[in-house]
C-alpha cells in the first residue's frame, strides 16, 4: 500500500523566521568603549567590593569587551555611585563637584583607527557647573594635555553659557543649547570635515573640522574634569552620567536613530 504523506504549506514565513537581536551599542561599526550604570555590577567601589548608593567609585567596566576600564582617584577625587538619582529612580556616576575624574586604565588604541569618533552620552548637568566643565576628553600619550595637537574634546560646557561644544581644528566649536537640570543625550560626531554636536540626537550644530593628526596614536580617555598628564587637571564636570558610548567613526543617521531609541527606552527620556 503506498505510503502518503502530508505536507503543510507554509505562508507565513515571517512567523518562521528567527527573531532580530534586539540592538545595543555592541551592534555599532567601530565600538571603542561603554560604559553602562543600569548594572551595579559594572562598578567597584574604591578599596574593592561591589557598591551601594554614595560610594566612592573605584572602577567602572568597559562593555564593549575591549578592556577600557574606567579608574577613579582617591576619596574626593572620583565620582560616585548613585542608585536612583539620574531621572527620579535610575542610577548613574555622579560628580558631585570639585575635579573627579574616571581615567581608563588602559592606552586606548582603537581610536587610532581613524581620525574620526562618535561620542553619545546619557547625563544631567547641573546649572551651578563651571565654565568649560569638561563632559569627556581624549589625551594622545605624547600631548601634554588634552588640549594638544593629537588630542581632543568631545563634550564639554561652553564658556558659562547652557550649551555644549566641543574642540575642532578652529578651538571650540558647534555650540549646542539645552536644558541644565535636565535629563538628555549629549552627542558629538568629529572628522578632518566637520564636528557636529547633537542634543537628543536632534537640533544638529556643524562646525569646522579638526586637524588630520588627532588620534594618530594610542592615549587615554576620561570623564570629568580637563585631562593633564594622563591625570585629572581642572574644569571639572558636575552631574550625572548613566551611559556612554564612543565609536572610531562617525555614526550614519541610522546608527544614531538606533542608539537614541535604546537610549530612549532605556533611560526615559
Amino acid at each position: 500500500m503506498p505510503i502518503i504523506s502530508k505536507r503543510k504549506l507554509i505562508t507565513n514565513v515571517a512567523a518562521y523566521a528567527p527573531a532580530a537581536s534586539a540592538f545595543t551599542p555592541a551592534s555599532l561599526p567601530g565600538l571603542v568603549a561603554w560604559y553602562d550604570a543600569s548594572t551595579a555590577a559594572n562598578f567597584v567601589k574604591q578599596g574593592g567590593g561591589s557598591v551601594t548608593n554614595g560610594d566612592t567609585i573605584g572602577t567602572w567596566a568597559d562593555m564593549s569587551g575591549h578592556g577600557y576600564t574606567m579608574t577613579g582617584g582617591a576619596a574626593g577625587a572620583s565620582p560616585v555611585y548613585s542608585a536612583a538619582g539620574f531621572n527620579g529612580s535610575k542610577p548613574a556616576a555622579y560628580w558631585n563637584g570639585g575635579f573627579r575624574t574616571l581615567i581608563s586604565a588602559n592606552t586606548i588604541a582603537g581610536l587610532a583607527t581613524n581620525n574620526a569618533c562618535s561620542c553619545f552620552v546619557v547625563g544631567r548637568m547641573l546649572g551651578a557647573g563651571v565654565s568649560y566643565a569638561h563632559i569627556s576628553a581624549y589625551q594622545y600619550n605624547s600631548d601634554s594635555n588634552n588640549d594638544g595637537p593629537g588630542s581632543a574634546i568631545f563634550l564639554l560646557r561652553d564658556s558659562g553659557n547652557n550649551a555644549i561644544e566641543t574642540r575642532g581644528g578652529g578651538g571650540l566649536v558647534a555650540s549646542n543649547a539645552f536644558s541644565m537640570d535636565t535629563p538628555v543625550v549629549w552627542g558629538v560626531t568629529q572628522n578632518a570635515s566637520a564636528c557636529i554636536t547633537y542634543i537628543n540626537n536632534a537640533s544638529p550644530v556643524s562646525d569646522t573640522g579638526r586637524g588630520t593628526n588627532v588620534f594618530a596614536s594610542p592615549g587615554v580617555i576620561g570623564m570629568g574634569s580637563n585631562i593633564s598628564g594622563g591625570g585629572p587637571s581642572a574644569l571639572g564636570f558636575e552631574g550625572m552620567v548613566s551611559e556612554y558610548v564612543l565609536t572610531n567613526a562617525v555614526l550614519s543617521t541610522g546608527d544614531r536613530n538606533s542608539l537614541y531609541t535604546y537610549f530612549q527606552s532605556k533611560w526615559g527620556l
